[in-house]
């Protein structure tokens, strides 16, 4: 166990949908620069416990703490003024706009011409590659449509559009196949983030996961595998 205080930690948490117990007293710590992977079956709570970490659900119990202090947060925007990045399955991506429209969607660049306001496009080209670079992916073409990238590929796009807006915790959901070559850029992807930024990640491919994770959390039964990890 890491002697760094954590970042962010969960005290028993628990999340109920009626009778249906999706998160049974889940306790974990998240701490800079290490990688945790989430495994488990469908139906094991996965996607409920980042959606709890992310602001999108109130957990039904326990303590959800940031740098030692107790939050409530009453949407998923709360959570990315505090770092707490989120990458869904869908990846919230414009398939026919080009690799950097997507990096920059929603946060575009500008410079001023007396004024107006113009879009900064060799800045925002030129970032885009670059982030895109420091997590080992060379992109052919940064003016491609994004849809035209491999499933790892668009996911690196964004991961890396997550780290540069200034992510402290990124949140994913891998589904880079299982294929060697996929699996090569998913492990890949999370020892880079885990060197960078605190990362939780989600994974089928338990043998993969061996490679760039520290620590495991869920199990079939949405229950701690060793209580606190």
């Amino acid at each position: 166990m890491s002697t760094k205080s954590p970042l962010l930690e969960l005290e028993n948490v628990s999340k109920d949908f009626g009778n249906v117990k999706a998160l049974q007293n889940v306790s974990t710590k998240v701490v800079a620069g290490q990688v945790t992977c989430v495994l488990g079956d469908n139906g094991a709570g996965k996607s409920t416990f980042i959606k709890i970490i992310s602001g999108l659900h109130k957990p039904s119990g326990g303590k959800y703490k940031f740098e030692g202090h107790e939050v409530a947060f009453e949407s998923p925007r709360e959570a990315r003024a505090l770092g707490i990045a989120t990458v869904y399955q869908d990846l919230a991506m414009a398939p026919l706009m080009s690799v950097w429209r997507n990096f920059f969607l929603g946060s575009e660049p500008v410079r001023r011409f007396g004024p107006i306001n113009l879009l900064d496009t060799k800045f925002a080209r030129k970032t885009a590659k670059e982030e895109m670079a420091k997590l080992g992916i060379d992109v052919r073409d940064i003016d491609q449509p994004v849809g035209t990238l491999s499933g790892g590929e668009r996911q690196s796009v964004a991961i890396a559009r997550a780290v540069y807006f200034g992510a402290r915790v990124y949140f994913g959901r891998t589904n880079f196949g299982t294929g060697c070559a996929s699996i090569r850029l998913g492990v890949g992807l999370c020892k880079s983030c885990g060197r960078a930024r605190s990362r939780r990640d989600f994974d089928y491919t338990q043998p993969a996961t061996r490679f760039a994770c520290w620590r495991s959390l869920l199990d079939s039964q949405s229950r701690p595998i060793s209580g606190s990890v």
